[in-house]
């Protein structure tokens, strides 16, 4: 009766070997769990390996599948999806110390972040093998005030053992949080607008930056592609931001780069006209994570006007090339609120992605050669995850996108070729999206979603149907 962190103590005080799983006392594994992880553990030797879960519902049926992404430090600081079945060496845990009373309610939060600090090797093992009991003991405890206030002080006190000083705000949903990295001195932001004849749009967007942002720091520059229209070219003469004129054929990543270079700010951001600014806090959480020197590049939750999502990172390996994560891939279900959070992604889209000026320019920029209009974003990111910076999307601040409205794309078939050249099998592999989700030209269905339950009995068959071969 001294709490569940002193229980799980005294459990691993009798443990004898080399790795141990930490489950709920009213939950089930999967009759192979132990069989799948015991293969992982022989092949790849992990220090910390997790599965991916589900629920089951008070009929006993399995709901709420999770799917989870491979390891991303950055949705661990906002939610604790590890969570179940989390596989530890022992010889970590004797390292880093065992659980925590502090932290009741979010001790195995507090342990994971400790754990993970330390490991050489992070598996995720991309089966549904732990079912979480709805409504239970475990899921009651998750959402109380003691895991919030618990997983909050865990968070700070893990960031700060890295030298990082952070303010971590509530998240969306029960025991998930925001983590904001708050500057001493604010730098500069560049924010680059490239536009042609979209005075009506480009308005929009300018008088959105001035009413709706409160980071102070920033400068706007126009890049203008050549604007024929005289109400446009009025409107440029009277914007009151500075302007680039660079008439030519279009090529977005050559306005980019020539916008990149002129500008003054340590964080450049690269903004689409055809985007709105609906939270005060855009640009505050953008240059916040750009300024971080782990971090790549980074973006924001778009939202079309009716309030559908449409990015919230991007995909490689589905469709063409790469997808955005929007409401038609979410659509089959819910996501647990991760796409609110700050999370890793593979790529951003550059109708509003952040990043510091002097990374930009070290890694070359948006390819203007080769992919002048599209996939270039996906290909910068690349380049940028290649060279060890994490890329992120975060659901902190969010902007209306109506997307494709101020130039037309047309054939990408072109552009499709260059980054199966360039990229080739890293294409064919996202580690922040489960294998168990549709790939190729089948749409997504999210992190997580509802499927057609399975009663426990019917698992139970289908596991020996598997056995029998």
């Amino acid at each position: 009766n001294r709490g569940i962190a002193a229980a799980t103590n005294s459990a691993l005080s009798l443990a004898r070997s080399p790795y141990v799983a930490l489950m709920d006392q009213d939950d089930e594994l999967e009759a192979d769990a132990l069989a799948q992880i015991a293969a992982v553990i022989v092949e790849r030797r992990p220090d910390v390996l997790y599965t991916d879960e589900d629920r089951i519902d008070a009929s006993g049926c399995f709901v709420d599948p999770f799917f989870k992404p491979d390891w991303s430090p950055d949705l661990l600081h906002s939610m604790m999806y590890l969570a179940h079945l989390c596989v530890y060496r022992r010889r970590l845990l004797d390292k880093v110390g065992w659980c925590r009373s502090a932290y009741d309610g979010a001790q195995d939060w507090d342990l994971a972040l400790r754990a993970t600090r330390a490991a050489k090797r992070i598996e995720h093992l991309p089966r549904v093998l732990y079912h979480w009991r709805h409504g239970g003991h475990s899921a009651q405890v998750d959402f109380n005030r003691k895991c919030r206030d618990s997983g909050r002080r865990a968070i700070a006190q893990a960031l700060a053992a890295d030298g990082k000083t952070v303010r971590v705000d509530d998240g969306p949903t029960p025991c998930t949080f925001h983590v904001r990295y708050p500057l001493v001195e604010p730098p500069l932001a560049s924010i680059l607008v490239p536009t042609r004849d979209n005075w009506r749009l480009l308005r929009r967007c300018l008088t959105s930056i001035r009413r709706r942002t409160s980071y102070a720091n920033y400068e706007i520059i126009v890049v203008d592609n050549g604007s024929r229209e005289p109400r446009t070219r009025r409107y440029l003469d009277r914007c009151g931001a500075r302007v680039i004129r660079l008439p030519g054929p279009f090529n977005h990543s050559h306005l980019c780069n020539e916008g990149v270079r002129a500008a003054h700010g340590r964080v450049v951001v690269l903004l689409n006209d055809d985007t709105e600014v609906i939270t005060d806090n855009w640009l505050t959480v953008l240059v916040e994570q750009a300024m971080r020197p782990e971090v790549g590049a980074a973006g924001l939750w778009l939202l079309h006007p009716d309030g559908r999502t449409q990015h919230a990172g991007i995909v490689v390996g589905v469709g063409a090339v790469a997808s955005p994560v929007h409401s038609g891939l979410l659509a089959d279900g819910v996501d647990r609120g991760v796409v609110r959070l700050t999370r890793n992604v593979t790529a951003v889209t550059g109708a509003c992605l952040a990043i510091r000026r002097d990374l930009y320019l070290e890694v070359g920029g948006l390819d203007a050669d080769h992919l002048p209009t599209s996939f270039n974003d996906v290909d910068l990111c690349l380049r940028l995850h290649r060279a060890g910076f994490r890329n992120l999307c975060t659901g902190m601040a969010a902007m209306y996108h109506r997307e494709s409205s101020s130039r037309r794309i047309g054939d990408e078939s072109g552009w499709v070729r260059v980054m199966e050249q360039r990229w080739g099998d890293e294409l064919g592999y996202d580690r922040y999206w489960n294998g168990n989700l549709p790939h190729g030209s089948s749409p997504p269905a999210g992190f997580a979603f509802h499927w057609p339950g399975r009663t426990l009995e019917q698992s139970a068959a289908l596991t020996a149907a598997v056995r029998q071969g």
